[in-house]
């Protein structure tokens, strides 16, 4: 089955529609991803068939997100779920901040070479390397700890709200004293994941 084809249908078997805008442009990145990441030193480089899960969880996040955002994706990577959920979102505004400068490279030539507006990948060790960016708003997936999420997009990147992808199998989360407030956590499709919603008071 043809990746094009094989994506819709699962999308699809999940109520999900996606417009034929993302789904050549999330081909067109997986295409860029597959051959990179082994250089970029991405342990996530894997067949497309296990790369839908990353998909759908962007498509999920990105519903949730309010029109026109500013947003910070915290530790980036290549672009999982950012430059997804921007494909799927134009309009909103993202700077995507990863510490290892040939991922930022990667992910700067991939928005160059999808067309895609209003969104940049800056090159930030949160809390080691000064970061002058600031945004409302923070998504991220696979951070490593929700806690450390949640305090660097405030107190670094002045977040009154954040969003956050939590995988079960992988991740241990414990409501803890945060600078924002959990508001909602939000079950994906499967059960695997969850998105996490906190706000500040």
């Amino acid at each position: 089955m043809q990746l094009r084809a094989l994506l819709k249908e699962r999308l699809e078997a999940l109520k999900i529609r996606p417009s034929p805008e993302f789904l050549e442009g999330t081909i067109s990145f997986w295409e860029l991803f597959r051959k990179e990441a082994p250089s970029l030193g991405l342990t996530a480089h894997q067949p497309f068939d296990a790369f839908l899960r990353p998909v759908t969880e962007a498509l999920f996040l990105a519903r949730q997100l309010p029109p026109k955002a500013r947003c910070v994706d915290l530790g980036a990577g290549a672009g999982i779920p950012g430059l997804l959920v921007k494909l799927a979102r134009p309009d909103l505004q993202l700077t995507l901040i990863e510490a290892v400068d040939k991922r930022v490279v990667f992910m700067n030539q991939a928005i160059a070479a999808l067309g895609l507006k209003d969104v940049r990948a800056v090159c930030c060790h949160i809390g080691f390397k000064p970061c002058e960016v600031r945004a409302p708003l923070a998504i991220g997936r696979g951070y490593g700890a929700v806690d450390k999420f949640v305090r660097h997009a405030f107190f670094f990147f002045r977040a009154r709200k954040a969003f956050y992808l939590f995988r079960h199998q992988v991740e241990k989360w414990r409501p803890a004293t945060l600078p924002l407030f959990l508001k909602a956590e939000i079950p994906l499709p499967g059960g695997q994941t969850s998105l996490l919603v906190f706000e500040s008071a």
